[in-house]
């Protein structure tokens, strides 16, 4: 089982964080705004946790099969659900479709058709949805701005960037490094960007997954890598 977290930065300051779950496992320092997820289907009594938080993230990845693997109508009905059970001063964060390949079947559809027919079920039934959520994993900032700038037209809502990094198996940080520099100020500056997050790995053993230590922003004392230290300098 491979463990991964979601760190958060803004240019100066550690902003929010979230951990898949509608409570924060762990302590961390009060200024640092926890925000809940209900991760899939399974979640969905978590969502009487949700107590005086900003926003509440919607399914992670549906339109992937190990992921929560939700249908778009299904995820739209569901969502009603939630959005009666939440105060209406919580800004809710939609089910975080990706990019996917079908053919592979490591996915039920791409993510622009998932996202089409979900919003279609949502025009009829009367959803909620505050900001979209999706996920990125490229080396090359301006596939990831194309990408992002293809959701956003097609949504038309401010997007959240609930994870993204440069995939890199080879333990090598330095084309990451040039990827984070491209990336991050692009998304800064970007008129229709609300948050964004970059994902990464902590642990040995996750060498050779898709992602690796090599996008770590901390060791695995807390500390700030070279990575990090660039990821809070930009």
């Amino acid at each position: 089982m491979y463990i991964f977290e979601a760190i958060f930065y803004t240019t100066r300051r550690v902003f929010y964080r979230y951990d898949w779950k509608a409570t924060g496992k762990n302590q961390c320092h009060p200024n640092i705004e926890y925000v809940p997820m209900i991760w899939g289907l399974g979640s969905m009594n978590s969502i009487t946790s949700i107590h005086g938080e900003k926003y509440l993230l919607g399914f992670n990845e549906p339109n992937f099969h190990a992921q929560s693997n939700i249908m778009p109508e299904t995820a739209a009905e569901k969502w009603m659900e939630i959005q009666k059970k939440v105060p209406s001063s919580v800004k809710l964060v939609s089910p975080a479709a990706a990019p996917c390949n079908p053919k592979t079947g490591q996915c039920s559809m791409q993510y622009n058709e998932w996202f089409s027919r979900f919003f279609a079920k949502c025009k009829q039934l009367g959803c909620r949805i505050d900001y979209v959520a999706t996920h990125s994993y490229t080396c090359n900032a301006n596939s990831l701005m194309g990408f992002l700038t293809a959701v956003h037209n097609q949504v038309q809502k401010p997007i959240w960037l609930t994870e993204f990094a440069c995939p890199n198996t080879n333990n090598n940080v330095a084309p990451i490094m040039s990827f984070m520099r491209a990336a991050v100020p692009m998304l800064e500056k970007s008129s229709f960007i609300f948050r964004y997050a970059w994902f990464e790995s902590r642990l040995s053993h996750a060498q050779g997954h898709f992602l690796g230590t090599s996008t770590s922003i901390l060791d695995n004392s807390g500390k700030l890598t070279h990575l990090g230290q660039l990821y809070l300098s930009l």
